[in-house]
């Protein structure tokens, strides 16, 4: 790939969240069901916020961030949403719509001196090659100029896979002592590249509400999305899972962050709306 200008890179770069999403998806196992299997098999630690909350990806992103782009964004500025709130409902809601959720890592560059880099849950096309990336196997997909979709997959978590990674990097190390060799070179982090400012970042969603099951909600939520100029390409409405209340679930076309949060902010405004939404990201990797 040495050849190739990198037009981005994303990644399921964390085992024991893969793992989580794997066993919902499957099983049909909620979060912490899956969360405590993940635990017996060693596949997660007994403080589990590093992984679950999207915080050990975020580090890696950042990493890969600087050896595509040669910038090194700071860590507190990387938008980073973990696991823990995805539900078994929303895992089934995206299978209807042909979709599977994993904590995806994206890093992409924007116009000419800005990135964007993010760690969040994501709606991957069932179809993809990164959906089929299932229980602690990690992945990380590139796309090149030249080369076009790359894609490296291998395990991600458990003792054989951390200690395999672990002896190969002593083994270099050793090697490179031994013949007086440089180590890998790391790209400086420099230049002009910075974040993409925070509401700027631009992309399809996932939107799960909760609402009185009354004549007209779909209607006057579906005109809050028109007036911000957000486009719906499906909906699903299923029937009503509680008292008087229904799931109202909405795949939208592209748009601002900003702009779906005024729409969102006003949804919530509304007589009918039951609870906050539930937002996922939409990646199709194309």
């Amino acid at each position: 790939l040495v050849a190739n200008q990198l037009m981005g890179l994303h990644g399921i770069i964390n085992g024991t969240s893969n793992y989580i999403l794997s066993r919902m998806a499957e099983d049909g196992s909620d979060f912490q069901c899956a969360l405590e299997q993940a635990k017996e098999l060693g596949y997660a630690e007994a403080d589990d916020r590093l992984d679950v909350d999207g915080i050990d990806a975020a580090h890696k992103a950042a990493i890969l961030c600087l050896l595509a782009y040669g910038f090194l964004p700071v860590f507190g500025e990387i938008p980073v949403e973990g696991i823990r709130h995805v539900s078994s409902q929303d895992v089934s809601f995206a299978r209807q719509l042909g979709y599977v959720i994993k904590l995806l890592a994206m890093v992409r560059p924007v116009g000419n001196d800005r990135v964007e880099v993010r760690v969040a849950p994501t709606l991957l096309p069932s179809r993809h090659p990164m959906a089929s990336v299932h229980g602690v196997f990690n992945a990380v997909g590139l796309i090149g100029n030249l080369a076009g979709p790359v894609q490296f997959t291998g395990r991600g978590a458990g003792p054989d896979a951390t200690s395999s990674a672990l002896l190969a990097d002593l083994a270099e190390a050793a090697k490179n002592l031994r013949d007086k060799a440089p180590g890998p070179t790391i790209p400086k982090s420099g230049g002009k590249m910075k974040l993409i400012g925070q509401g700027e970042s631009i992309g399809r969603f996932y939107v799960r509400l909760e609402v009185e099951d009354r004549p007209g909600v779909l209607a006057q939520v579906a005109g809050i999305f028109g007036a911000e100029k957000i486009g719906i390409s499906s909906v699903l409405q299923p029937e009503g899972h509680g008292a008087g209340s229904v799931p109202l679930v909405f795949l939208l076309e592209q748009a601002s962050e900003a702009s779906l949060q005024t729409a969102i902010a006003a949804i919530a405004k509304l007589p009918n709306s039951r609870s906050p939404a539930r937002i996922l990201r939409v990646e199709d990797l194309t």
